[in-house]
């Protein structure tokens, strides 16, 4: 099944202020209602784990 999803943005793209989670972080232990690996994005399949984040202060 091929479901979409849509994000709403409130100014322009700015790549370097990009961050992204790894949605399957043990860490965070969402549990999603996924059975298979997910189809995922080349920038989602290489997001850092949420210890491995960049922080901010």
């Amino acid at each position: 099944m091929l479901q979409s999803f849509f994000k709403k943005t409130t100014n322009y793209w700015a790549p370097e202020f990009e961050r992204r989670i790894a949605w399957n972080d043990p860490l965070i232990d969402l549990q999603w209602p996924v059975h298979n690996d997910p189809s995922l994005s080349v920038k989602d399949q290489q997001a850092n784990k949420l210890a491995e984040a960049e922080h901010f202060a």
